[in-house]
């Protein structure tokens, strides 16, 4: 929906979504619901409104901020609610389930998108892309859109925050500690090892900083979801693969939790906790984030929107 909506195509696609049903923007992927047979275009969008929900999260502030753009592109009116991880999710299953529209437009996590699929509750927008001269599908990255969007071969949704991972960390903290700061070219980053971040994060633990008492990290540790984010990215760095065989072919997808590499990685992010804020065993995402800005965290590795906050 940030792209300018000057073509008859996409109005008609905003016009449909109100008509048919909540929209799919995936996310780390995006997308809107539209009918199957596309209805004619209207004359103009000047004062429509069209809903949108969001997850809480830090794209939400940056969606915010082009409102006042698009709506003076469009003409069209955007109100915007945000809700928790969970509580889309719920809403989003009532109101498809009971075919009550809700949205016209959602941003939910990509890895929906097959369900939502299968069960016929959205529908592809290969049809709609190739028809949109204001959608220029070459500008998104390729894995982005292979990884996030592509479900069964057809493209449901268009990318919103496609996010990379890193570690945040506080300068004024690592000075007073003459702890060297991480180096900014990869080509000096061999000593910066996972072993070396949790060394990091102990010597932090316990000790004060502007008679504050600090924490070395933070982690995200609500289930089921947001633990598994935040493992997965540690696990996978560390040479963890949940399958026999994927995604190289053949495909095989025998599970390997009990690998040695993934029963490792299980015992380095359970020392993780150790060096955590203890409440941070219920933290979402938007909780771990939050709390770094709160003062008393040393470093801690997740998404790059959060590296704005």
């Amino acid at each position: 929906m940030a792209a300018r909506s000057r073509t008859l195509v996409r109005r008609d696609f905003l016009k449909a979504a109100a008509a048919g049903g909540a929209g799919l923007v995936g996310a780390r992927s995006a997308a809107a619901q539209t009918p199957a047979t596309p209805a004619s275009a209207p004359a103009s969008s000047s004062g429509e409104t069209i809903r949108v929900l969001v997850v809480g999260d830090p794209f939400q502030f940056a969606l915010e901020a082009v409102l006042d753009d698009f709506t003076a592109q469009t003409g069209i009116n955007v109100e915007m609610e945000n809700l928790a991880y969970d509580a889309l999710n719920a809403r989003l299953a009532t109101s498809f389930v009971s075919n009550t529209p809700d949205a016209d437009v959602i941003t939910v996590d990509q890895m929906w998108t097959g369900q939502y699929s299968d069960n016929g509750w959205i529908v592809p927008l290969d049809d709609y892309i190739s028809r949109d001269t204001d959608t220029a599908i070459g500008d998104f990255i390729p894995e982005v859109l292979y990884s996030l969007n592509t479900w069964r071969g057809r493209m449901m949704t268009l990318p919103i925050a496609a996010y990379g991972q890193g570690v945040v960390y506080r300068q004024d903290i690592f000075e007073a500690n003459s702890i060297p700061l991480p180096p900014t070219d990869a080509a000096d980053a061999a000593g910066w090892t996972w072993d070396r971040y949790r060394e990091i994060a102990e010597g932090l633990q316990g000790t004060q900083f502007d008679g504050t008492e600090l924490f070395g990290t933070v982690v995200c540790g609500s289930q089921p979801v947001p633990i598994v984010h935040m493992y997965t990215q540690l696990a996978a760095s560390r040479g963890v693969r949940w399958f026999e065989s994927f995604p190289d072919a053949p495909w095989d997808f025998t599970p390997t939790i009990n690998s040695p590499e993934n029963v490792e990685a299980l015992a380095f992010y359970k020392s993780l906790y150790e060096l955590s804020p203890p409440e941070a065993i219920n933290y979402v995402w938007f909780d771990a984030g939050t709390r770094f800005a709160q003062g008393d965290i040393g470093m801690f590795y997740w998404w790059t929107p959060y590296f704005y906050l």
